[in-house]
């Protein structure tokens, strides 16, 4: 079971790789799908996201909408004039862009993540599921804690070739649950990529659909691409 946990991290690449891409300026097709399979609509989004660190992100949206994230302060504009009312949505959207921008690295990131329970043999399917809570806190004192609910993440892999294929957030809290497949997979500056990502609803079919149409490494971003005004 640990080889295809070796296998996946091996394919992928290392979180320090991605974290050594630096700055990376993503352009996303997001389309929303209907539960008859047909897309409602489509958008493009342009994206700036701090690889390495994830508190700088910067969203650009076709109907002049600006969100930026820097050092968890969250600014909003629309049509170069500020917009304090966006804010809250702009929060939500940084953190979806950046969670997107991220994975699947962030989620086998020893700082961040560490195993869970033992992995598990879905049967009949070749896979195995890899379960990951959050990393406890440095300063905590005692006996590790029981992960949070709705904090487990589970990492759906090939067992025969270690392809990660899915990814189930707040895992141990059905309620919440939210899953993601991982496709088109391509070779990119020493990384293998997921250059689609397609989130199911509750009933397993396709509800959003994000695909990387542009995708650079090592773009020019200081603190001012990350802040308004």
């Amino acid at each position: 079971m640990a080889g295809a946990w070796g296998r996946m991290l091996a394919a992928m690449g290392s979180t320090d790789a991605f974290h050594g891409l630096g700055a990376l300026r993503i352009e996303w097709r997001v389309r929303v799908m209907g539960s008859d399979g047909a897309a409602l609509g489509e958008r493009l989004v342009r994206h700036v996201s701090a690889a390495a660190s994830g508190d700088r992100e910067r969203l650009e949206f076709d109907d002049g909408r600006v969100y930026v994230r820097l050092h968890g302060e969250v600014q909003a504009e629309r049509n170069g004039m500020p917009w304090p009312t966006l804010e809250v949505a702009a929060r939500k959207e940084l953190e979806l862009f950046s969670l997107q921008a991220s994975m699947p690295w962030c989620l086998v990131d020893p700082a961040r993540f560490v195993a869970g329970a033992a992995p598990c043999v879905a049967a009949g399917t070749g896979t195995l599921a890899f379960s990951r809570i959050p990393r406890p806190a440095k300063d905590e004192i005692g006996p590790p804690k029981e992960a949070a609910r709705g904090s487990t993440v589970l990492l759906i892999v090939e067992a025969a070739s270690g392809t990660l294929r899915e990814v189930v957030l707040a895992a141990d809290l059905p309620s919440a649950r939210r899953q993601v497949v991982f496709e088109d997979w391509r070779p990119w500056n020493g990384l293998s990529f997921p250059f689609r990502r397609t989130w199911l609803d509750a009933e397993g079919r396709p509800a959003t659909v994000l695909e990387i149409v542009e995708i650079e490494a090592g773009v020019t971003a200081t603190d001012r691409d990350f802040r308004l005004r």
